[in-house]
């Protein structure tokens, strides 16, 4: 936070956008290692960011800040996985931000993207681009742009009253 202050001269905005899926085969198959490292990126990482940037802007009267977290349409159905067990904890997480922090002018949200295309899930064979795109009712994937754009407009002051709530980005996959 300190370095981001001193690069951009202050701060109003912050997204969590880190995060690791591995792929473990099923809840039988979950390592300790491959749990402890899902929770360590996708949910401590982006909680003790945000509680330094909750600090910085509390600290210096930051008049309006916008706190966005990207999770997954994983965490909005029952998973066994530690994935998307740790999709499903920022829910929670942005819930107890925007209440806590509301009168500090802190909107806390969260986007839950489905099938984006990415290298990190490049479908390479026909089967696999069959299959996400039979999946989503857009029959598309989404592009990382759309959920950037997502993004720009919860960590602005166009979405100041919006607050704690996930965001579905995923083509109409989840309700």
């Amino acid at each position: 936070i300190d370095k981001a202050v001193e690069l951009l001269g202050g701060l109003d905005g912050l997204v969590n956008n880190a995060g690791i899926c591995n792929i473990d085969n099923g809840f039988l198959n979950v390592t300790v290692e491959s749990y402890d490292e899902q929770f360590l990126l996708n949910v401590k990482s982006p909680f003790f960011l945000t509680q330094a940037f909750v600090k910085y802007c509390t600290d210096n009267a930051v008049q309006s800040a916008g706190v966005v977290f990207i999770t997954s349409e994983r965490g909005m159905y029952p998973d066994d996985a530690p994935y998307g067990m740790t999709k499903a904890a920022i829910g929670n997480i942005i819930a107890g931000i925007a209440r806590q922090f509301a009168t500090k002018g802190i909107h806390c949200n969260a986007i839950a993207p489905g099938f984006i295309v990415t290298e990190m899930t490049d479908a390479t064979t026909d089967a696999q681009r069959k299959f996400w795109m039979d999946m989503v009712p857009m029959r598309r994937g989404g592009q990382t742009e759309e959920v950037a754009n997502v993004a720009l407009f919860l960590a602005s002051d166009l979405a100041s009253y919006v607050s704690g709530q996930v965001i579905n980005c995923c083509g109409g996959l989840t309700p």
